[in-house]
């Protein structure tokens, strides 16, 4: 076997390790880690989701010719109005299409 497959095998051998473990031992996580911990998937999802809208390239854009933040501004606006995500991923994604050939053929932009 290659190194990396390796690693995957110990990956999981220590997740379900870890995870059965807490099961097995009734483990009961305080109030306030468990407050602390929910915020932890908004604040990944941020990190991960924020450069990409304001940092296209290099440098900071926020201007109208910033297809990743008008899509991304979209994106907020019918998430809030649908409340459901495929619908919001379906419309963000046509939306981005739409933005790129419009900027390809200079209508608009």
């Amino acid at each position: 076997m290659d190194q990396v497959t390796l690693i995957i095998i110990g990956m999981g051998i220590v997740t379900y390790a870890t995870r059965s473990l807490m099961l097995s031992l009734n483990f009961k996580i305080p109030d306030n880690l468990q407050l602390f911990l929910s915020f932890v998937p908004f604040s990944i999802l941020s990190a991960l989701i924020f450069p990409t809208l304001f940092v296209p390239g290099k440098d900071l854009d926020l201007s109208l010719s910033n297809h990743h933040l008008l899509a991304g501004i979209v994106c907020i606006a019918v998430a809030y109005f649908s409340r459901r995500a495929w619908v919001t991923v379906i419309i963000g994604l046509a939306f981005m299409i739409l933005v790129k050939a419009i900027t390809l053929n200079s209508i608009f932009f």
